[in-house]
């Protein structure tokens, strides 16, 4: 695919157990222009990581199997993917579970529900901060 106008074409893995919103953000992200790898479980977020290199991924914190929060530090410890920039997305807005999130290693944290262009407002920033030239 090529690049969007504003020359983006990064890799954004989205991890979301909802095969809806999945789709959905899958859908909006492939549109703006990024190539889009979809995983469902945090096992399968741990394989599509080592295999697919993202430049960024974008992870609900409930996943079956294996929660964003765990998979996350999974990758956060390794350093071949520590560098990733991982933005959570999570119903659970309260204090306990953003702290959490933020402990496992997540760059940002977007409480549910969240529109598709937040999440790639935020999502620039984050790749912005990674990479600022």
């Amino acid at each position: 695919m090529a690049d969007a106008p504003d020359g983006s074409g990064k890799l954004v893995l989205v991890v979301e157990d909802f095969e809806d919103a999945r789709d959905m953000y899958a859908e909006f992200f492939r549109f703006r222009g990024y190539r889009v790898a979809t995983a469902a479980t945090g096992p399968e977020a741990i394989e599509r990581i080592a295999s697919e290199r993202p430049d960024i991924i974008l992870m609900d914190i409930s996943l079956p199997q294996m929660s964003g929060t765990e998979v996350a530090r999974k990758i956060k410890s390794d350093p071949q993917t520590r560098n990733i920039p991982v933005l959570a997305l999570s119903a659970h807005a309260g204090e306990a579970h953003t702290r959490a999130a933020y402990d496992a290693g997540v760059d940002d944290y977007c409480p549910k529900p969240c529109s598709p262009e937040e999440v790639e407002e935020r999502l620039r920033a984050l790749l912005l901060k990674k990479n600022p030239f």
